[in-house]
């Protein structure tokens, strides 16, 4: 080791050398070097030629200067307390990098393992600039990663690649090739943007743990889809996110995603033929559209589950599954669910612990199952159809629509059950009869991704009044 108060430059350095200098002022690289080892240690420290060793080690208490590439055949450290402008590449199996300003990314990283850490923000300078690795870790302490016009470009490699975030700004990343796996992301009280440009956004990790967290989530997959699909007996694997608001769009596969604690829901499209899957450990609210082309689609929540007036469900001809496991389900005026399309229509079932209150639900030929299992099914009433199918199922503990606001119906083949009265009203011709609806659920395992409504005639379990008007034809009784 070379130890000394003055500035030192290096010009040269026969290979295969152990290079270890410490110096109290400055210390320069101004010739390629290839050496075993490199280690430097000043306050300021400039690196104008490249570097090549077993490790290289450079550490500077004020500045640090890199306009030449670092190549490393097992690692590579940097560290300093001000912002770092990465211009050239870097490649070492082990990498870590450290600034105490903001680290900005104008070239390429290659590594199998990468730590970068900007403490006020992680940026990228250019488009070109990319950060290849299996295990890579992103920090910050005070401002973003990426940016709104310029996300931080990700190549993971690997089956087993995993990216963690910590960040205390907004993280934008998109990964360039493939799929986007997810370790770790944290950004409490942020926004985390997530694209991929031909790849699926997935959990790289099983168990319960969140994989985003932030208080809004923004995923966009481009090519692929969101989470991991179901596969004969073995179950999917939703993206797990805790997030108050979420928005999603995917271009193949499923987009399943699981939320722990309430969330509102913008806008989610699948645009693709692959399922949807909504699912929530509380409040579910519908905010914007959720659209399928024809995949199945399952909405799912423990506690209420609104559509507000802005919010449509279409499925393009998928079936659509909704349940309130242990609260509500209630559209605001304006909103629909709809599963029918150009070429077929999808089944729909719509399931609540407590009331059900319909604006608008069209299932077109297919049928659909309204339950409340603890509550009744109201209608909004603007004597419009709340319900449109060939055949429907209706179940409540209590009522079904009430003498002022009988439940408005389109429907050609009915059964109904209620503890309280049922009143109904049919657009035109209402038969009366067995019922049954079978669909699908999004996620489950194929052996248990049956769910079905059935039931037979007309009947109030506690002798309640019964009134069915058909508008504009007969209302007939099956045999039996």
């Amino acid at each position: 080791m070379l130890q000394t108060a003055r500035g030192l430059t290096v010009s040269g350095l026969a290979e295969g050398v152990d290079l270890q200098l410490v110096s109290a002022t400055s210390i320069a690289v101004s010739q390629a070097l290839n050496a075993e080892t490199v280690t430097l240690r000043a306050p300021t420290i400039n690196v104008s030629a490249a570097i090549t060793a077993g490790t290289i080690d450079l550490a500077a208490s004020t500045a640090l200067t890199l306009t030449a590439s670092l190549t490393g055949s097992q690692a590579i450290a940097l560290r300093t307390p001000g912002a770092l402008n990465l211009g050239h590449a870097l490649a070492a199996p082990d990498i870590d990098v450290q600034a105490g300003g903001k680290l900005t990314l104008n070239s390429t990283i290659t590594g199998a393992k990468v730590w970068l850490d900007g403490q006020t923000g992680i940026a990228q300078g250019v488009d070109a600039a990319r950060v290849n690795a299996t295990a890579l870790t992103l920090v910050t302490g005070n401002g973003t990663v990426g940016d709104s016009t310029r996300a931080l470009a990700l190549d993971l490699v690997g089956a087993d690649a995993s990216l963690d975030v910590r960040a205390v700004g907004d993280v934008y990343l998109r990964e360039v090739a493939g799929d986007l796996r997810l370790g770790s992301i944290l950004a409490a009280g942020k926004t985390v943007t997530l694209a991929t440009a031909s790849g699926a956004i997935v959990g790289a990790q099983a168990g319960d743990a969140a994989q985003v967290q932030a208080a809004s989530v923004i995923l966009n997959a481009s090519g692929g889809g969101i989470g991991v699909s179901a596969s004969g007996s073995a179950a999917a694997s939703a993206l797990r996110t805790k997030t108050a608001t979420l928005q999603a769009t995917a271009s193949a596969g499923d987009l399943l995603i699981f939320n722990q604690g309430t969330l509102t829901v913008g806008a989610v499209t699948q645009s693709g033929s692959g399922g949807v899957l909504l699912q929530s450990s509380r409040h579910l609210t519908l905010s914007g559209d959720v659209i399928s082309q024809g995949g199945v689609m399952s909405l799912l929540a423990r506690g209420d589950l609104a559509l507000g007036a802005t919010a449509d469900v279409l499925s393009q001809g998928g079936s659509i599954d909704i349940e309130s496991a242990s609260g509500s389900f209630s559209q605001a005026a304006g909103s629909t669910v709809v599963s029918s399309g150009s070429l077929s229509d999808g089944a729909v079932r719509i399931a609540a612990a407590a009331n059900l209150t319909l604006a608008r639900v069209n299932a077109g030929r297919a049928g659909a199952a309204l339950i409340s299992s603890a509550g009744s099914i109201a209608d909004l009433g603007d004597n419009a159809a709340a319900l449109i199918a060939s055949q429907a199922w209706l179940q409540a503990a209590e009522a079904i629509g009430s003498a002022a606001n009988p439940l408005d119906l389109q429907v050609e083949l009915l059964g109904a059950r209620a503890a309280g009265r049922i009143d109904l009203k049919e657009t035109d011709a209402l038969r009366i009869g067995a019922v049954s609806v079978v669909l699908n659920r999004v996620g489950v395992a194929s052996a248990l991704a049956g769910i079905t409504g059935s039931g037979s005639g007309i009947v109030t379990l506690d002798r309640s009044p019964i009134s069915v008007l058909a508008a504009n034809g007969t209302v007939t009784v099956d045999a039996g």
